[in-house]
């Protein structure tokens, strides 16, 4: 049987079968599904601006019925990206510059549950970069994690400016004090062409940033990227899956034991067959 579904369907897990009575009527995309905390209930987060044929931008949290919960007020007046639920707190992230209607730059902190907004986080993503056209694409979190106490936040996209100190499209925030960590790399250079942090992967993308992810005993975190032939800009970590230690100094890019992890859409690096992935030494 054919089902009709638009940006959203529930399946049985055990069967495989497309739940037939959950039927949320959304009219954009939808970017990011955490649990929230009462475990039954989801929080959706994407490119919407009405659920049920009425007004819910960008969040909403439905129950195990499909039904939107009325007591869940978050709101944006943009689009979100991605929603971590750590304990009774959420992160929302994406391209925004209000939540609740109160300013915020692409990235809030909310209550999991009410969807009311923590006024003692402030932090966002300011000062995307200048492509070689002249176009200013707007400042954007692309992607974010943060370990399981909800003590460390990794955030991803396109910024030079997070919280206002310099950070070249990533950084990382104490989420419990709502302050930068002196953690930085310049690996990621994201200014403007001219200057010693220029862009250096292809020009057609936004960000090279596409997923940042903790390691399950969360010493070290991965971040994927794209923008361009790792055989030519491997210095700037384009088309690459580079590790970092948690707890490491500022500046401090870990390498796998042998070199440095580097995907791409080709199927050879240094002249050797890979499968879109390749071990690339870095000594």
């Amino acid at each position: 049987m054919h089902l009709p579904r638009s940006y959203l369907f529930a399946f049985d897990r055990t069967t495989g079968r497309v739940i037939a009575t959950y039927v949320p009527a959304l009219d954009g995309a939808v970017e990011s599904i955490p649990a929230a905390p009462d475990g039954s209930s989801i929080i959706v987060a994407g490119r919407f601006k009405t659920l049920d044929g009425a007004k819910q931008r960008s969040l909403a949290m439905l129950d195990v019925n499909g039904a939107r919960v009325p007591t869940f007020a978050a709101k944006t007046n943009g689009d979100v990206s991605k929603v971590l639920v750590r304990g009774s707190r959420m992160v929302a992230g994406g391209r925004f510059s209000t939540a609740n209607g109160v300013a915020r730059a692409d990235l809030a902190v909310l209550d999991a549950t009410t969807g009311a907004l923590d006024a003692g986080f402030t932090i966002g993503v300011t000062q995307g970069r200048t492509k070689s056209s002249g176009a200013t694409p707007g400042p954007v979190v692309q992607e974010m994690d943060a370990d399981a106490t909800g003590a460390r936040l990794v955030v991803v996209g396109n910024f030079r400016l997070a919280g206002g100190l310099p950070r070249q499209q990533i950084a990382m925030i104490d989420l419990p004090t709502g302050t930068v960590s002196p953690w930085y790399t310049n690996h990621c250079p994201n200014d403007v062409a001219g200057t010693s942090q220029a862009w250096k992967c292809a020009q057609v993308f936004d960000t090279q940033m596409r997923d940042v992810d903790f390691s399950p005993d969360e010493s070290y975190f991965v971040v994927m990227t794209t923008g361009g032939a790792p055989d030519r800009n491997v210095t700037s970590l384009c088309d690459t899956a580079a590790r970092w230690e948690t707890a490491g100094p500022a500046e401090e890019l870990v390498a796998a034991a042998e070199g440095l992890y580097i995907g791409s859409d080709t199927s050879s690096l240094g002249g050797e067959y890979h499968a879109r992935l390749g071990l690339f030494p870095v000594n």
